[in-house]
């Protein structure tokens, strides 16, 4: 995939833009607080979202696009924000229960790329 397929599918916020334009594939993080993250880079965005958007999931909001995971645990920015913050679900629980983690894609960015 290239940034012009992200950006024809998407409008994605601009400090995300600028992340995927200089990481093309996805960045690993072992953590304690969740495990093994992947945050998606270009190449791997729009296939991090089979399971939730790609091959949608009944209940899933069209709204929302995974740009990272934990586990299948995703993290999501909700494209009807301009200034998105991260949400965070566990998967499995018979219901999406999003939770802000971060109050923005920015800080979720800079916690984890240095």
């Amino acid at each position: 995939m290239t940034i012009d397929d992200i950006i024809s599918r998407w409008k994605l916020p601009k400090d995300y833009l600028e992340f995927l334009q200089t990481n093309a594939d996805s960045l690993f993080f072992d953590t304690e607080e969740y495990g093994e993250l992947e945050i998606f880079g270009a190449q791997t965005l729009i296939g991090g979202q089979d399971g939730y958007s790609g091959e949608p999931i009944d209940d899933w909001n069209p709204d929302m696009v995974v740009i990272a995971s934990a586990w299948g645990d995703p993290f999501c920015i909700d494209l009807t924000k301009d200034a998105s913050p991260v949400y965070f679900a566990f998967h499995g629980e018979g219901e999406w229960d999003f939770n802000e983690e971060y109050d923005s894609i920015r800080t979720f960015l800079e916690k984890w790329v240095k």
